[in-house]
Parts: C-alpha cells; sequence; structure tokens
C-alpha cells in the first residue's frame, strides 16, 4: 500500500460553523477569525456559501468576507465557497471566487 505523504485539510469553519448558529456573527468577527485560521497554517478555506440570504441568514454577507480574505491568496491560500444552484454560482463569481463547490443531493429527502 502506497500512503501518501501529505494531508490537505480543507476547513469550513466560516461555513458550516456558522450558518446553524442562531446569532448572525457579524463580518469583521469572521474576517478576523479567517485571519487566524491562516495564522495557524491552514492553505483551504471554505468562507461562506451564496444561498437565499432569507433563508441562511448567517451567509448573507459571504461576499464580503471573501473580498475581504482574498488579499492571502498571494501566500498560496485558496478559499472556496458553496452554491446550490445557478444564481449562488453568479453571485459567486461575481464576488471574486476561484473555488466554488456546488453541492449535488442524492435524494429529495437531503435537499
Amino acid at each position: 500500500m502506497v500512503r501518501p505523504t501529505s494531508v490537505t485539510i480543507l476547513d469550513t469553519t466560516l461555513r458550516d460553523g456558522l450558518q446553524i448558529e442562531d446569532a448572525i456573527v457579524p463580518t469583521d468577527v469572521k474576517v478576523a477569525l479567517g485571519q487566524q485560521l491562516i495564522t495557524a497554517g491552514l492553505k483551504e478555506i471554505e468562507v461562506g456559501s451564496f444561498v437565499n440570504p432569507k433563508k441562511v441568514p448567517q451567509m448573507a454577507d459571504t461576499g464580503e468576507v471573501l473580498q475581504r480574505l482574498q488579499s492571502h491568496e498571494a501566500a498560496g491560500v485558496d478559499f472556496f465557497t458553496l452554491v446550490f444552484n445557478l444564481k449562488g454560482a453568479k453571485r459567486a463569481v461575481d464576488a471574486g471566487a476561484k473555488n466554488i463547490k456546488l453541492v449535488l443531493s442524492a435524494s429529495e429527502g437531503h435537499s
């Protein structure tokens, strides 16, 4: 068996960790948390999702969070965003996203 020589971690704290919170975390706090993740050495970070802000208000500022963290791309950090449809993908592109994850559900119940 050949073992890998490295492991890549895609941190999802800014999206998965915050999207179900009752309180909306301020944009400045999200950006500060993202900067702390970068300082800790993470090179791949999912900053949020481009979803309907009425349904998931915690993610309404994803574009701004992404734009404020993108200066770290020069240091080799890749940022990812999550989308569920074409509208979200267009919003992600308009915000400058370079890495977009599209979710496809295997069942209607999961959707």
